[in-house]
């Protein structure tokens, strides 16, 4: 679970973006990417399989299956040829980041 929130936190906020995968503010000692919190947030924690089958478990709720299927297809929506700083300010972005607050929060509160 904590590789879900990592990745939730990372997917949802902008100066955590723009930190990490620009390397604003950043002295280079602590770096990732867009392709990098997604596959935290999804592959590395099996939450692409639950997704897949469409099942819940004891700290996935049902209710957010869909929603993670959705930030999940916001995810491969955004270009891979595009730079840190244009993964950032992609329209589709600001959903991804509206989408994945909404998941972490849900999460948090479950």
């Amino acid at each position: 679970m904590e590789g879900i929130i990592w990745g939730l936190e990372e997917l949802s906020d902008r100066s955590e973006q723009e930190r990490l995968w620009a390397g604003v503010g950043n002295d280079g000692s602590e770096i990732s990417s867009f392709v990098e919190a997604v596959c935290c947030t999804f592959n590395d924690t099996g939450l692409s399989n639950l997704i897949e089958k469409g099942s819940a478990s004891e700290r996935i709720p049902p209710a957010q299956i869909e929603n993670l299927k959705q930030l999940s297809l916001l995810c491969k929506s955004i270009p891979s040829h595009l730079s840190p700083t244009e993964e950032i300010a992609h329209p589709v972005m600001a959903e991804v980041r509206l989408a994945a607050a909404r998941v972490l929060a849900n999460l948090r509160s479950h």
